[in-house]
């Protein structure tokens, strides 16, 4: 991540909200559809960040990888099916991200363990990629580069 980047975690901002809200909603029921053709199912986030923003009053709000997490954790059908992954490139950003998904895990352990990867985006997608041959399993991306 630019150094330039890192302010966009400093401030909750109303499209990061709505973009927030969409994956929530829409999470269940891209994964609820899908679950009938494949009991496999992948969450990844290209750009996890630091899993938290600082809102208006200075208070932690949770970015996209805990409201993630918080989705398929509230439906138990999910929790077993799906695996995430949330892919940082800050070595910061990546150690604190790994703290509060491991947290996460710690107190809902009956979803899947989530991956924290350190790297690019295109970088850890085209390994991953290989290592499995191609093929993934349905998969919701999330793909928002902040800055």
């Amino acid at each position: 991540m630019a150094t330039s980047d890192r302010s966009h975690f400093d401030q909750y901002r109303e499209q990061t909200q709505a973009k927030h809200t969409i994956v929530e909603k829409y999470i269940k029921v891209y994964f609820s559809i899908v679950k009938k053709s494949d009991k496999n199912l992948v969450y990844l986030d290209g750009f996890a960040g630091r899993s938290s923003y600082t809102g208006e009053n200075g208070e932690r709000v949770d970015g996209s990888p805990l409201r993630a997490l918080r989705a398929i954790a509230s439906s138990r059908d999910l929790a077993t099916h799906v695996t995430t992954i949330f892919i940082e490139q800050d070595r910061e950003y990546c150690d604190a991200l790994q703290t509060a998904v491991s947290e996460f895990y710690n107190k809902n352990p009956g979803i899947r363990e989530p991956l924290v990867v350190p790297g690019t985006f295109p970088a850890v997608v085209t390994d991953l990629l290989d290592r499995i041959g191609g093929k993934l399993a349905p998969t919701f991306v999330f793909a928002d580069p902040c800055g």
